[in-house]
């Protein structure tokens, strides 16, 4: 009964979009990891496949909306897995007030911070972006998001401009609690990028002060890019001290597969779970990057990166272009060495497509 019900609210659905003047969009992954590990010679694998349809519509004048599925994000051949699995990620309604000159967007919606370090999910609240003026755009966020058991509420400001200086700079300020308990922390975090030629430069500083262990952390994010001709190379620095930043639901990836988040896998996790937050040693991760376009379609890449007090890795891979800019084929291998000597090697291959 279950499952008709929502086969039932899932076509109802459709025909109200069928009747409306919508945009549609969205991506769809199949992706594999197998991970062997050294030390108890074990092998874990699996495959996983996800859609996401979004649906953008005008309601009248000044309105619109936006509808986010996902469907069947599940692994192959899970028992658990349910046949029908469907999900709202975004469910929204947009107001552009002339007389404000400002964005009133409500319901269950997507936002993350300029390197993903504290949040980058969809969320339930309101959103209120201001239109540009002086050469700033300003985002006022009231944000509920679960927390572990609990539920967390979060008050976020971010200023930001593209045109008003050479060097874009923008500022994120957060508050935040675990619903019914004092105050959990106060961020901020300033940012800038600048692009000197071929090479840019991003540097997102950041403090935090978290109330209930009456401690204070601070730290950067550093990224580097230069691209000449085919070859890119990048380099990526993150440092935490004291107590480090607090997080929600970050997604800072930092090129590596078994010690980070990667481009192509971002799910193997085996020692990474955000190790700049409540650190009570200074965290350090610094990671090169490579990237050469065989041909048009085809492309390799490479890192390899340190992390204090967790390892070394080192990983490769190739992208294909099946169809540019729309479907890819991509592979990698990833060699991790751990700093109590295990050993881990992580491979993967994904399907990608957008639309």
């Amino acid at each position: 009964m279950k499952r008709l019900i929502t086969v039932i609210a899932l076509m109802s659905l459709l025909g109200i979009l069928c009747a409306l003047d919508i945009e549609n969009s969205g991506e769809f992954r199949t992706r594999t990891k197998a991970i062997y590990d050294d030390s108890s010679e074990s092998l874990d694998d699996y495959i996983d496949s996800r859609l996401r349809l979004n649906f953008d519509g005008t309601i009248a004048d000044n309105l619109s909306f936006r509808a986010g599925l996902e469907i069947a994000d599940s692994l192959w051949g899970d028992p658990w897995s349910s046949p029908l699995h469907v999900k709202a990620n975004e469910a929204y309604i947009d107001y552009h007030s002339d007389f404000l000159k400002a964005d009133f967007t409500v319901g269950k919606q997507y936002w993350a911070d300029h390197r993903s370090l504290v949040f980058d999910d969809f969320f339930t609240g309101a959103r209120i972006k201001l239109d540009e003026m002086a050469g700033l755009t300003t985002d006022l966020i009231f944000m509920k998001h679960p927390l572990l058991s609990q539920t967390s509420t979060w008050y976020i400001a971010n200023v930001a401009s593209e045109s008003m200086l050479p060097v874009p700079f923008g500022f994120t300020g957060m508050i935040g609690n675990v619903d019914d308990k004092d105050l959990e922390s106060v961020s901020v975090m300033p940012y800038a990028t600048a692009a000197v030629g071929p090479l840019t430069l991003d540097i997102t500083p950041f403090a935090d002060y978290q109330y209930r262990r009456e401690e204070f952390g601070f730290g950067a994010a550093i990224k580097a890019d230069a691209t000449l001709d085919k070859l890119t190379l990048g380099g990526d620095l993150l440092f935490a001290a004291k107590n480090g930043l607090t997080t929600v639901s970050p997604w800072y990836m930092n090129g590596l597969y078994i010690y980070g988040l990667g481009l192509h896998h971002d799910g193997i996790d085996l020692y990474w779970s955000s190790p700049y937050e409540h650190n009570s040693k200074t965290f350090v991760s610094i990671v090169g990057k490579a990237k050469y376009a065989v041909t048009d379609r085809l492309g390799v890449f490479g890192a390899a990166g340190l992390l204090t007090k967790t390892g070394i890795e080192g990983n490769a891979g190739v992208e294909y272009q099946v169809i540019p800019d729309i479907m890819s084929l991509n592979g990698f291998a990833a060699l991790g060495i751990n700093d109590n000597d295990r050993t881990d090697l992580a491979t993967g291959a994904s399907v990608e497509v957008n639309f």
